[in-house]
Formats: structure tokens, C-alpha cells, sequence
């Protein structure tokens, strides 16, 4: 059975403390951009096209305008010696939540001319929405490694504390795939972290559950329904993400 880390129980604990749960990853304002409405206007989309150490082809993301905005922010923080600036997060609008690897960037190309990106990089939103696997690259490795996951609670932990903590704390992150075997992966050898959306989003809505559980427990109240759709967004990790406009 699987048993999590101290730091994905800390995850829970934190609920807690704060109002701003660890798991808070992404905003809302992302995944509602009106440009999801647009799918057939591809003039309107914008892309991150990804050249990465050790892959030969260049992976393309549709984004939301402001994910090239915080990417140029998120440049600016590195190039400063910031604090979290080993990955970079961010959603793409065809459901995927990405994590993107420092030290494994050659080269970024933001673009908004569709005529420059590859032939089959449309939007897939029904393949997407209907996909159970992660898929991840490590650093040096042309093929990428996909898999199934058995919990999606394991996903969103290890997704969180990648994105918030890098390999600050924790050397290794797992989880168990789709047929129940435990899957290890080194921090410092990803270079890059695609999670369907939908997968994250169960995950969270698992842990905000527990943690609701667990404070009418410990009040002995009973838990109130918890609203995924509105969950704040930690300060640490807006900064992490590059904001311009988050209060420090």
C-alpha cells in the first residue's frame, strides 16, 4: 500500500495553517482564457516551442498569451539567481499542466504565427481529456517515458512538490503506475513533466477532501464542502511562476 512522504502529509497539513494549500498550482484564469472558445480560429492561439538537451525533435505546447508573458519574467528571475526557479510551470489550453526543467532548456521559441508551427501540433482536447498517462523526459534521453498512474492523488502530490520545492527537500519523487508498481524518477535528471489536466485536478480535489476531513475531525465540526474552483493561489508559487504583480 502506498504511504506518502512527510512532505506530501505536510501537503495536507499545510491546508490548515494557511488558506493557500501547496497543491494551489494554477489559476483559473488560465484554463478559462476566452481563447479556449477559439479553437477554430488558429491565428489566435499562441505556442511555446520547446528545443530541450538530448531531444531531437522540438516539442510545441498551445498556451495562453500570458504563459510567454510569464516565461519572459521567469527568464529575467533566472538570470538573477532567484530562489525556485528550477522548473518552470504551466498549462497549456488542449489540458495538459507542464513542468518544465531549468537545466534542460536549450532554446524556448514563443510564437504566434501558426504557419511556423509543425504539421500535426492542433489542439487535441477530447484525446487529452480522455488520457490517463503522464509523459516525462529525462535529461539526455531522446525517447520519453509515458505511463499510467493508479492514483491520481500521487500525481498531484509529486506534481505540487516538484513545483514548489524542486529538489530542495526531496531527491526522488514517485508514484505507482497503472499496474501497481512503484515508479521512481531523480529530481535533478527531469527535464520535463507533462500531467493531463484532468488527472491533477481529481488528485487535488482528493487531497482538499482529506484535508476537510481531517480539520472537522480535529474541530469536530462537520467538514464543509470544499470549492476546487476557487482555490487561492500561494504566494510563494505565483513568484515562482514569475507574476509581476504578486504581492511579495
Amino acid at each position: 500500500m502506498w504511504r506518502p512522504r512527510p512532505s506530501a502529509v505536510y501537503a495536507v497539513i499545510q491546508f490548515h495553517v494557511s488558506p493557500h494549500p501547496i497543491w494551489s498550482t494554477h489559476s483559473k484564469a488560465t484554463r478559462r482564457s476566452p481563447m479556449m472558445t477559439d479553437a477554430t480560429n488558429p491565428t489566435a492561439l499562441y505556442y511555446l516551442k520547446l528545443h530541450l538537451t538530448g531531444v531531437a525533435e522540438a516539442l510545441v505546447y498551445t498556451v495562453a498569451p500570458e504563459v510567454q508573458a510569464r516565461f519572459r519574467s521567469f527568464c529575467g528571475r533566472v538570470a538573477e539567481g532567484t530562489h525556485d526557479t528550477e522548473f518552470f510551470a504551466f498549462d497549456t489550453l488542449d489540458g495538459f499542466e507542464v513542468l518544465l526543467a531549468t537545466r534542460a532548456i536549450q532554446a524556448v521559441h514563443l510564437l504566434w504565427d501558426h504557419s511556423r508551427v509543425p504539421e500535426g501540433e492542433e489542439l487535441q482536447w477530447a484525446r487529452n481529456r480522455a488520457r490517463k498517462s503522464v509523459r516525462m523526459f529525462l535529461n539526455g534521453n531522446p525517447i520519453p517515458i509515458e505511463m499510467g498512474v493508479s492514483d491520481p492523488v500521487q500525481i498531484a502530490a509529486a506534481y505540487s512538490q516538484l513545483d514548489l520545492e524542486g529538489s530542495e527537500f526531496e531527491a526522488f519523487q514517485f508514484w505507482t503506475d497503472e499496474d501497481g508498481e512503484d515508479f521512481f524518477v531523480s529530481v535533478v535528471q527531469l527535464a520535463l513533466l507533462e500531467v493531463p489536466t484532468h488527472l491533477n485536478e481529481n488528485g487535488r480535489r482528493s487531497l482538499e477532501a482529506e484535508s476537510s476531513r481531517i480539520d472537522g475531525k480535529a474541530t469536530g465540526k462537520t467538514p464543509r464542502a470544499t470549492k476546487t474552483a476557487a482555490r487561492p493561489r500561494r504566494a510563494r508559487t505565483a513568484r515562482q511562476r514569475g507574476d509581476d504583480n504578486v504581492p511579495f
